[in-house]
């Protein structure tokens, strides 16, 4: 039991705009979830900011994250 950890990058002018990028977690691929998810914006430079995410291991021996991306309709 830990945690898992992911570092990715977003664009700044994206997330101005109303993009939006979440990590969720998922035991099984079918039901993802932002339970206990825990994101922090390390920094950024005016074009991109990092991001760590993490969350709980879990204890079914494998825990799936992903990153989901959602552009506004224009």
């Amino acid at each position: 039991a830990g945690r898992l950890e992911l570092a990715y990058y977003r664009g700044s002018a994206a997330q101005r705009d109303g993009t939006t990028v979440q990590a969720e977690w998922s035991d099984d691929l079918v039901q993802w979830s932002r339970s206990g998810v825990e994101e922090t914006q390390q920094s950024d430079d005016g074009t991109h900011q990092l991001v760590t995410a993490s969350v709980d291991a879990g204890t079914g021996g494998r825990r799936y994250v992903r990153l989901r991306v959602v552009v506004p309709a224009e």
